[in-house]
């Protein structure tokens, strides 16, 4: 069934929202302007932050994960909470009968991801990670162009993922008006710093771009700037599986960042891919081909952004009218990346993903 045939038969994915956080309130934004979706609950151990989604969008709030749950007016659950949480909370609410949407990472250990992959095949419910950036349209012109032969065979991924986020950060969130919490400066809840928090992002989309996966990583990594417990810079090399390299360049340390600079690029045989980040809402893609010896850029028409569009496709793949294009295995993928890194770094050791 079509976009527009799941709009004519009225079928809404009624979804409750598990953490009212910063990133929460926009993806209450996308749930909101989604055709085929709405915010039926809201729930967050601060009463407030459950109150001011659940006022805002005329839904219920709660404090208690349980009752979110045993509520027959929620059909999937969107999970927004500490890194070390989203294990436990999915798990829960997959056992519930709800399908899942969490955000990323898919959580901070393999075990626990392999473990809410195996859930969601267990009780027939979906498992999505909310890889949004797939969903730019600038990243379909980009997929579609490599798909084509546009730039011939991949032989260098550079991923730039370098800006200065303020003390606040820490405590308050990118927008410095978050509810104060420590989690995101201890490895045991975050995971990791800004190789799992930001760069997490672009390594799915290079893997969704180009189907290539990798084989071998090696890293190093430190704490230059903030008082914390994670990295706060990180270089990482990697090697995928058609042999081509590539390169992580990652902090949130970096004075003034790379301001004006194509934060991914893929490189071919015969040409050249700079993509914006869109998983920061600047989507933009810029292609040389040695065939034509000049840059195109590409600006496709306005419409959705990338959240509202992978809320909607969500919401069809629930219906059983689309395949799911980001699912529980792709955030594992992508946690296996990070993971081996971190482990590099601190042995000093190339990792080939398979030891993990």
């Amino acid at each position: 069934m079509t976009e527009q045939g799941s709009r004519k038969a009225g079928r809404v994915l009624r979804v409750g929202f598990i953490g009212c956080g910063e990133i929460a309130q926009a993806h209450a934004r996308a749930v909101a302007e989604a055709e085929n979706a709405k915010l039926t609950y809201a729930m967050d151990v601060n009463p407030e932050a459950a109150r001011d989604i659940g006022e805002r969008y005329q839904s219920p709030a709660t404090t208690k994960v349980e009752e979110l749950l045993a509520s027959p007016e929620v059909d999937a659950a969107y999970i927004s909470a500490p890194h070390h949480l989203h294990a436990p909370l999915t798990i829960e609410a997959l056992r519930a009968g709800k399908h899942v949407m969490v955000e990323k990472p898919i959580a901070t250990r393999l075990p626990d991801a392999d473990q809410m992959v195996r859930e969601a095949a267990r009780h027939n419910r979906l498992l999505s990670v909310c890889f949004v950036s797939r969903f730019a349209v600038t990243s379909e012109l980009a997929r579609e162009a490599i798909a084509r032969g546009e730039i011939g065979e991949i032989i260098w991924v550079e991923i730039n993922d370098m800006h200065l986020k303020q003390p606040s950060y820490w405590e308050q969130g990118v927008s410095g008006k978050a509810r104060p919490t420590d989690w995101r400066g201890h490895k045991d809840r975050a995971g990791g710093g800004v190789l799992i928090m930001n760069s997490v992002h672009p390594i799915d989309l290079v893997r969704y771009l180009t189907g290539l996966e990798v084989d071998r990583v090696y890293a190093e990594y430190d704490t230059f700037l903030h008082p914390v417990q994670v990295e706060d810079a990180i270089a990482v090399l990697l090697r995928y599986s058609n042999g081509a390299i590539g390169t992580i360049q990652s902090a949130t340390a970096a004075a003034a960042g790379r301001e004006g600079q194509a934060p991914l690029r893929l490189f071919g045989t015969k040409g050249q891919i700079a993509l914006g980040a869109p998983w920061a809402g600047k989507p933009a893609m810029s292609i040389f081909t040695v065939e034509r010896n000049a840059w195109e850029h590409r600006e496709p028409p306005a419409g959705k952004d990338a959240r509202t569009r992978y809320v909607e496709h969500f919401a069809r793949a629930s219906f059983g009218e689309e395949e799911l294009r980001v699912t529980g295995r792709d955030g594992y993928r992508a946690l296996e990346v990070i993971l081996a890194a971190y482990q590099a770094g601190a042995d000093q050791e190339v990792i080939t993903l398979s030891t993990l």
